[in-house]
């Protein structure tokens, strides 16, 4: 009984692996890149979003207004589509090692 639910376990996880890969396949993006200057670019494949947005507090921060008061809050900077739909952003200065993430609005 044993096997039988490891055989099952293992045939899931192998059908799952290859709809993963045929959801994602596609050119490979190099994101985060660092530059040789210490700048970094992040690229986002996202062909139909109409806004790709990155944060952190690598830029600068804005006023954010909440019931509780006005706080700072890590700065926004909207990353550019280029003609094969991939959204590219590169730091104005050069950046520190960290780690980075990004969000889309996707159209119906």
């Amino acid at each position: 009984m044993k096997t039988l639910s490891i055989f099952i376990l293992a045939m899931f996880v192998c059908i799952s692996a290859s709809a993963q890969q045929a959801l994602w396949g596609g050119q490979d993006i190099k994101s985060p890149e660092i530059l040789p200057d210490n700048k970094v670019t992040f690229r986002v494949q996202a062909p139909q979003a109409v806004k790709v947005e990155i944060t952190g507090d690598f830029l600068p921060t804005q006023k954010q207004e909440t019931p509780f008061g006005t706080f700072d809050v890590a700065g926004n900077a909207d990353l550019v589509k280029n003609a094969q739909g991939v959204w590219e952003f590169t730091t104005p200065a050069p950046l520190a090692p960290e780690l980075y993430s990004s969000r889309s609005s996707l159209t119906e």
